[in-house]
C-alpha cells in the first residue's frame, strides 16, 4: 500500500499514513441526506471513540441511521460535518483513499460476480501469495482448492 493519501481538490495535497496514527474516530456535526431536495436522515451527529486494536459496531433500532452513517463513511451519501480517523477527515479524501481506509463486514454475506480474486483483492493490488496467506489466515483454505478456485469464475451470491 502506498504510504501517502490524497486530498479531494484541485490543489491536492499529499498527507502521510502517520496522519492516522491517533488512534481515534472523531465525528463532528455530521448530518446526511440523500438527495439535496430531501430532508436530513442524520441531523448534527458527534462523538468520538479510540480505535486502537478494536472492532467497532454500530447498532441500533431500525431506521435509527446505521446504515446512513455507514454510507457516509464510504461516501455514497451527501454527508456534512467531518468524520476523522486519527487526524484525516474522510470528507476530505478522494473516495478511493477514503474507503481504502475502511473494512466493512455485512450481516449477510455475499460475493460479488467473479472470481474468488475479484472478490479479495478488487483492485489488484496484491499477489497470490498474499491472497492464499488470507484465506490461509482466515480458515478458508481448508474448505477450497485455493489454486483452482482463485480465477474461477462465480456467477451465483
Amino acid at each position: 500500500m502506498e504510504d501517502k493519501i490524497h486530498i479531494a481538490n484541485q490543489n491536492a495535497k499529499i498527507i502521510p499514513y502517520n496522519s492516522l496514527e491517533n488512534n481515534k474516530i472523531k465525528v463532528n456535526n455530521l448530518s446526511v441526506r440523500y438527495r439535496e431536495d430531501l430532508p436530513y436522515v442524520l441531523h448534527n451527529v458527534s462523538f468520538e471513540c479510540d480505535i486502537e486494536n478494536a472492532k467497532i459496531a454500530i447498532v441500533g433500532r431500525t431506521g435509527s441511521g446505521k446504515s446512513s452513517f455507514l454510507l457516509s463513511m464510504l461516501r455514497m451519501n451527501q454527508p456534512t460535518g467531518s468524520i476523522k480517523i486519527g487526524d484525516v477527515d474522510l470528507l476530505d479524501l478522494d473516495v478511493e483513499d477514503s474507503r481504502s481506509l475502511l473494512a466493512y463486514i455485512p450481516q449477510e454475506p455475499f460475493l460479488i460476480e467473479g472470481s474468488l480474486r475479484d472478490n479479495l483483492d478488487p483492485f489488484g493490488k496484491y499477489s497470490d501469495e498474499r491472497l492464499i496467506e488470507v484465506l490461509k489466515d482466515s480458515k478458508l483454505q481448508e474448505s477450497l482448492n485455493i489454486k483452482e478456485e482463485m480465477d474461477k469464475k462465480k456467477s451465483e451470491n
